[in-house]
């Protein structure tokens, strides 16, 4: 994969965590909700899920952010990726003095084939 080198400006980023390790990253819809992929919301009653916010550094400088509850597409298929999404709340709510949400659109406005993703090694506008 090629892509720029991060910015720390991404402020909606968030690492989502499993027993304190990095797994996948998770985007700020608002103050309490955060969007990620389905594949990383792991059901399992032993590992704790948790959300991490206001650091472009993976292990520094963080805010942890519990898990409330989650809600995974009523059509996500594990097999194809179908509707690969998940939205979680967590507590405490998300503090915009270094964090701040993605800003989301209408379905009027989408475009086919366009997207942004982030990771904590680099961007890609595809």
């Amino acid at each position: 994969m090629s892509g720029r080198k991060s910015r720390a400006a991404a402020k909606e980023q968030l690492s989502l965590r499993v027993n304190g390790e990095h797994v996948c990253c998770a985007a700020i819809i608002n103050k309490n909700w955060a969007v990620t992929v389905a594949y990383c919301i792991i059901k399992d009653p032993f590992k704790e899920i948790t959300l991490c916010s206001g650091s472009s550094i993976l292990y520094k400088n963080c805010t942890v952010h519990h898990v409330i509850k989650y809600f995974i597409h009523e059509n996500y298929d594990s097999i194809i990726n179908d509707y690969n999404i998940a939205i979680i709340q967590v507590t405490p709510a998300f503090s915009y003095n270094n964090t701040g949400a993605i800003k989301l659109t209408s379905n009027k406005h989408v475009r086919k084939n366009l997207g942004i993703t982030c990771s904590w090694r680099y961007y890609l506008v595809i």
